[in-house]
Parts: C-alpha cells; structure tokens; sequence
C-alpha cells in the first residue's frame, strides 16, 4: 500500500457550477428563493417531487419476488433496453423491426455520453484524423469535460440568441453546412439544457437534410423526453424523422 504522498501532487478538481450553485441557495434565509439550477421537477414548495409513475414502478419491483439483484448481461437488462428504444424510436419503427438498433445499459446521463463518446473517440472516422465534436453554444457544461476525458477536442456552434430570446437557427445551419465533411455534431432532442429553445419541425427536416448531405454524424442527447411537452412522443419526434429521413436516402 502506497503512502498518501503518493497523490500529494493530483490537483484539487474545480467546483461544479451547478452544485455551487445549489449550496448557496440552501445556505441562503431569503424566503422566497427559488433556485432554477437544477433540471428536477420541484412542487409548489420547491420540495422534490417524485413523478407517480415511479413510486408506481418502484412499489412493483418491492413486491415482484421473481426479481433478484444478480449480475446483469453485459449490455445491460435486455428487456430495460429493448423498452428504451422502443420509446424513443417507436415501437413500429423499421430500424428496430429490422434489428438496426443496439442498445446499451449506462449509469445516467453522464454516463450514456461518456460511453457514447467513447465509442466514437475509438472507432469512428475521423475526418483528418482529427477527433472533434460540435456543441451548442451554450450546451450542458459537463460536455465539454466528458469528450476531452476521451481525447476529442470539443467545439462549438451557435445555437441560442439572446437578442430574440430564441434560436440562431442561421448559425447553426452554417456550421453544419461549413464543417468538415463527417463532422460529429451533438443535439440536444428537445428541451435545450440549458435553454430551454428546441428547433421546430420545419426547422429539424432542414437540420437532419444538411447532416445527411454532409456525411455528419449526429449524437443526440436525450435526458428530458416527456418533460418538454408533456407528451413522449412529440418530445422524441426529432429523433424519430432523422432515423426516417436517412433510412429512405440509404435505401
């Protein structure tokens, strides 16, 4: 066993935004603070609110005596990933009936980029030889830490303007029109983290047309379907074109 000396040199990791955030707003005695840091579903009280469906799932799995907690397959519980891209891509969607959809179990969201990423800083194409990703400007902030762990340099296209409180739907076809050919752009599928600006339909044929054109490669990042609209579907609907739009080019 080593000594602590050992690691005396390992730099202290600087503080997670959002987290500082959070501290400070439990640490503050204003009354009526309300912290819009976290994307969490909070009630009227800003108390935790645990959606009724999971204290459903979670009561099922309490008093299911079938269930056990022994090693899983590798990719994960099959029929927990087989669910998954049934909702995301729609149960009667070819590229599942086709048997086109591989599907992994991950820890979260974090994990489920990390593991994306990198299987892609270890097997895509590069073009030039050059590992990179595009990002929103701005985009979750642990994207950035999340490629350069797997040595792809992240960045960036214009995504939101603050003059029109919207999107800079101008820009970002830009960048996908400009960027190297086989370019890996992630999109976030709907409710924009962190601002909340999603492209409309129209908007997302023209983006899934220019990715297609250009040989890009799109790595959508998921983490809040049902929550931007309400309604599952329409929140993986962009998802869904894509896989349409480009099965029917390729065939």
């Amino acid at each position: 066993m080593s000594s602590a000396s050992t690691f005396a040199q390992v730099p202290l990791a600087p503080p997670d935004s959002i987290f500082k955030l959070t501290a400070s707003y439990k640490a503050d005695t204003f009354p009526q603070k309300v912290n819009l840091g976290v994307g969490a579903y909070r009630d009227d009280d800003s108390k935790p609110w645990v959606l009724p469906v999971v204290k459903k799932a979670t009561e099922i799995l309490l008093n299911d005596p079938t269930l056990d907690h022994e090693y899983l397959p590798i990719t994960g519980l099959p029929e927990y990933t087989g669910a998954a891209a049934k909702l995301i891509l729609g149960a009667d969607s070819p590229a599942i009936t086709e048997g086109r959809v591989a599907s992994v179990q991950t820890i979260s969201g974090t994990g489920a980029n990390h593991l994306g990423a990198l299987f892609l800083s270890r097997f895509y194409q590069w073009t030039d030889n050059k590992p990179q990703v595009f990002l929103s400007d701005p985009t979750w902030i642990n994207h950035f830490a999340i490629m350069r762990n797997v040595q792809i340099d992240p960045l960036t296209y214009p995504y939101y303007d603050p003059k029109t409180i919207g999107l800079d739907f101008a820009g970002l076809l830009n960048s996908l029109k400009t960027a190297p050919v086989r370019s890996v752009f992630l999109l976030h599928a709907c409710a924009h983290n962190p601002t909340g600006v999603d492209p409309t339909p129209e908007q997302w044929e023209e983006i899934a047309n220019v990715v297609l054109e250009k040989g890009h490669y799109a790595f959508f990042d998921s983490a809040y379907q049902g929550f931007a609209s309400g309604d599952l579907d329409k929140d993986a609907w962009a998802v869904g074109l894509c896989v349409v739009i480009w099965d029917v080019m390729d065939s």
